[in-house]
């Protein structure tokens, strides 16, 4: 599950919103039938988010893993169709939320290195992006960029605000 997908109409994920709401509760933009969040909402919705992702993000390390065993065995061709299984669950689940450029780069380990016997720049691909996902993980859902970052231009703030440390 993406944690950051965006809605259509705003164009905001579920943690912008959340940001929106924790920000700006007393602004004239604020819609009157909306909850401001205090600081325990933050922690807690932080810790769904961080849950969330993260269950999704272990799934997916753990067909990486998978692949990488098939790899290492030592018998490429035989394993190919079990490989060939796991990629299409990862790029299938990509595909849904339009993550197009996670979907090239297992394309290209799969149809190019892999098919081409480049199997240690294959696990060294996949091991990168394994590394990339527990780095994530190491993260709060509220260290990323949110469309309400920066103050509105009627703040007449100088400087951004961020959530980041009020939920760890």
């Amino acid at each position: 599950m993406d944690i950051d997908l965006k809605s259509s109409t705003d164009n905001a994920s579920a943690r912008d919103i959340f940001r929106y709401c924790h920000l700006y509760a007393n602004g004239p933009d604020f819609p009157s039938d909306w909850q401001k969040q205090s600081d325990e909402d933050a922690v807690v919705f932080e810790k769904l988010l961080r849950t969330v992702r993260d269950r999704y993000l272990d799934s997916e390390i753990e067909k990486l893993l998978s692949v990488i065993r098939l790899l290492e065995s030592g018998d490429v061709s035989k394993n190919l169709l079990e490989m060939d299984r796991f990629f299409d669950e990862l790029t299938a689940e990509k595909k849904k939320y339009g993550k197009e450029q996670e979907i090239e780069t297992f394309r290209i380990i799969r149809d190019l290195q892999i098919r081409q016997g480049m199997v240690d720049a294959s696990v060294e691909a996949l091991r990168e992006v394994v590394e990339v996902h527990r780095e994530t993980m190491a993260e709060s859902p509220f260290s990323k960029p949110s469309i309400y970052d920066h103050p509105r231009p009627e703040d007449g703030e100088d400087e951004g605000t961020s959530m980041e440390g009020d939920a760890d």
